[in-house]
């Protein structure tokens, strides 16, 4: 199959979109909202949006990483919340964003519930739930799976970090919008909208890319930068949510890998040693675990062949802030979260690591 041709000037926003949105594309069937996150999370997917990142000349040490395992936790509304209470996903995709400074270690979480457009997508399927719950930001009981007798993860009320504050000034969460690749609707054209586009439903037109947000994260005083920022004391519950989250996704061994839906997932290590002895170059932190060897891809700090940093100081700074963060448990779950019952529940995340000197 012949690649399609990208219309976007190189090196922007849109070109990085096309090009992910492209390792998906299928000209004869279309691809799926799953397909098109594949694509995200493989291993020249993660390379591409690295080398976008870079090129950006930001100040600082990068890492790209992709943790993709095969479940979603899944929310319940609480039935004082005033919402249905039917399950639902609590997204497709977390962008995570680990800022390291000499003074704190700071975090970005950006949820993302992926949809192909399509006339009135937000009627079809479960969007009607999906967006109650980004929209109304109802109480609600985290659970492990949408399976009979799950196990309870945690409850959370993220309306009261907003206390006073209109929800929609803080954009956490959003529908990552992919144009229909289906045959007939996949021409895609400079002139036209990203084919990967970050949407905010209550914004009405307001929409950016998905590079766009990407780069806008990473970008101190930008709108997404200061919306996404779990801020400890400014949003306990989102914070709470990301460190349960982080522990799924960085912690749960996979049953079903490789022989599940998710057999594409970003396995590849891109700068070098096998899977395991890149874990014993990493010297500590969240990648350490033997279970996520063969569910973890990273471009590392590094430029190919791999070696761990020109700047090894920030390295061993940044690990020491990971350790100290939230009392040094943020990377060490408890015991129940080492299980892997459920197939291994897990929400898929896009981790940036950004290390910053003086």
């Amino acid at each position: 199959m012949v690649a399609p041709v990208n219309p976007f000037a190189p090196h922007t926003p849109e070109h990085v979109d096309f090009e992910l949105w492209s390792m998906s594309h299928n000209a004869a069937s279309g691809s799926g909202e799953l397909d098109f996150l594949r694509g995200v999370h493989s291993a020249p997917g993660i390379a591409e949006i690295k080398a976008f990142l870079v090129r950006l000349g930001q100040p600082g040490l990068i890492r790209v990483s992709s943790i993709w395992l095969d479940k979603y936790p899944i929310v319940v509304p609480l039935a004082s919340s005033g919402c249905s209470t039917s399950k639902r996903e609590i997204g497709d995709l977390a962008v995570v964003v680990r800022q390291s400074r000499p003074s704190n270690l700071s975090i970005l979480m950006w949820i993302l519930q992926a949809k192909v457009e399509a006339p009135n997508w937000q009627a079809l399927g479960s969007s009607k739930k999906e967006i109650e719950l980004y929209e109304r930001l109802p109480a609600f009981d985290l659970f492990s799976s949408q399976h009979a007798g799950a196990r309870h993860i945690d409850s959370f009320n993220l309306g009261l970090d907003f206390s006073g504050v209109n929800p929609m000034d803080r954009r956490f969460w959003n529908y990552l919008l992919f144009k229909d690749n289906s045959p007939g609707k996949g021409t895609v054209t400079a002139a036209g909208p990203s084919p990967m586009r970050a949407h905010w439903l209550s914004a009405g037109p307001h929409d950016w890319s998905f590079a766009s947000g990407l780069e806008s994260m990473l970008t101190s005083g930008s709108l997404l930068h200061a919306q996404t920022h779990v801020h400890p004391k400014l949003h306990p519950e989102w914070r709470r949510l990301y460190q349960r989250l982080w522990r799924f996704a960085s912690r749960k061994k996979s049953t079903v890998l490789p022989g599940g839906p998710w057999i594409r997932t970003a396995m590849r290590i891109l700068d070098g040693p096998a899977p395991t002895e890149i874990m014993s170059l990493m010297v500590d932190g969240p990648l350490r675990s033997e279970s996520n060897v063969g569910t973890f891809g990273t471009t590392g700090f590094g430029i190919p062949p791999y070696r761990l940093t020109t700047a090894p100081e920030l390295v061993q700074r940044f690990f020491e802030q990971i350790s100290e963060l939230d009392g040094g448990d943020n990377d060490v779950p408890p015991p129940d979260d080492q299980r892997s019952d459920d197939d291994g529940s897990g929400v898929p995340m896009l981790v940036i690591d950004r290390l910053l000197h003086d």
